[in-house]
């Protein structure tokens, strides 16, 4: 835009609509326009002339229009006004849970407005915890992770928490201390679930997600996660017994396949610790058969108390024994009845 589209104004204040706009995204409000000494006259002129573009109600983009999501955003945000943020989608858009931005963008605010073609959503309870301030205002991880969990299925849910945690962008700290600042919200109770169901190490794929549901499913007992053992970082273990759960690459890249191998032999030779591996077809298409293996594996002495997994005869060979306090919890054969049937 030349600069005599926007000289006449200019010698009114010498703060240029540009200097502010270049902090808001590219931006700028009608009432950050007459603060700088611009009629409404001046601002219909300065519209007409293409040198402001109207975006939202009384909020304009300033020479062009900005492309970028995140220059786009801040005028979701101006438009809605102070103590507003950007929420749910747009949030998860922002925190790498959504790989693309979408619109209208979300905004959350306390304030009771509702400006055309953005999504706003109402709470006049939003904590300064639940903010995240950086190049613009919006809902902190954890917060994003309540607002979405109603919108999705556990698995879905589920797998959003643990990559959040993968990316050290949330801990589980965080994730209970929103739910307890926000109660009555409806994804609370179940993000509460998901993170009381937690390890203190999130699992790192999906396929390590499926086999915490045989878990689950089928009464084991919960392993510890991504431990480390003689330097490896191992997916599984109990005492005694290691499992690992191999994608396709595991049996598609040779060199992968032989890297696995041989810690599976340095494990069993230096702490007798020995490794069961699964791949994403005895996950998917045969749980009961990866549970009904895991469970013989741990009521064997031979794991539980790590010692090496040698040839024994019928006489030689240790019974099983209880796990805890004498008493045996049985193993469910068969899933149990209700909402995993």
């Amino acid at each position: 835009m030349d600069e005599h589209v926007y000289g006449r104004y200019s010698a009114q204040n010498s703060t240029d609509p540009r200097n502010v706009a270049s902090k808001q995204g590219g931006y700028i409000t009608r009432s950050q326009l007459r603060s700088l000494g611009l009629s409404d006259d001046a601002i219909k002129h300065l519209t007409r002339r293409g040198f402001l573009i109207r975006t939202y109600r009384g909020v304009y983009a300033v020479g062009h229009t900005p492309t970028q999501p995140l220059d786009r955003a801040h005028a979701a945000l101006l438009a809605v006004g102070e103590r507003s943020a950007l929420s749910h989608a747009s949030a998860a858009s922002y925190w790498g849970i959504y790989k693309d931005w979408r619109e209208p963008f979300h905004v959350i605010t306390p304030l009771k407005r509702n400006p055309a073609d953005i999504t706003v959503h109402h709470c006049v309870t939003l904590a300064r915890a639940d903010v995240h301030v950086d190049q613009l205002r919006v809902t902190s991880a954890a917060r994003t992770a309540l607002d979405l969990t109603p919108q999705m299925t556990d698995t879905r849910a589920t797998r959003m928490v643990n990559d959040l945690r993968v990316r050290r962008l949330v801990t589980r700290e965080q994730l209970s201390s929103v739910t307890i600042r926000n109660p009555t919200h409806k994804g609370a109770k179940r993000l509460t679930t998901i993170v009381l169901g937690s390890q203190r190490e999130p699992t790192r794929s999906e396929l390590e997600n499926a086999f915490m549901r045989i878990v689950s499913r089928y009464g084991l007992p919960t392993p510890k996660i991504n431990q480390h053992v003689c330097g490896y970082r191992v997916d599984f273990q109990w005492p005694g017994l290691i499992v690992e759960v191999d994608g396709y690459n595991a049996h598609s890249d040779p060199a992968q396949f032989t890297r696995d191998r041989r810690q599976d032999r340095e494990i069993l030779t230096r702490t007798g610790i020995r490794t069961i591996r699964f791949t994403y077809d005895d996950c998917v298409d045969t749980p009961h058969s990866v549970a009904d293996t895991i469970s013989r594996a741990i009521l064997d002495r031979r794991y539980v108390q790590g010692l090496p997994f040698l040839p024994q005869g019928p006489e030689l060979r240790p019974q099983p024994q209880p796990l805890h306090g004498g008493h045996q919890p049985p193993f469910r054969s068969e899933p149990p009845a209700g909402p995993y049937r």
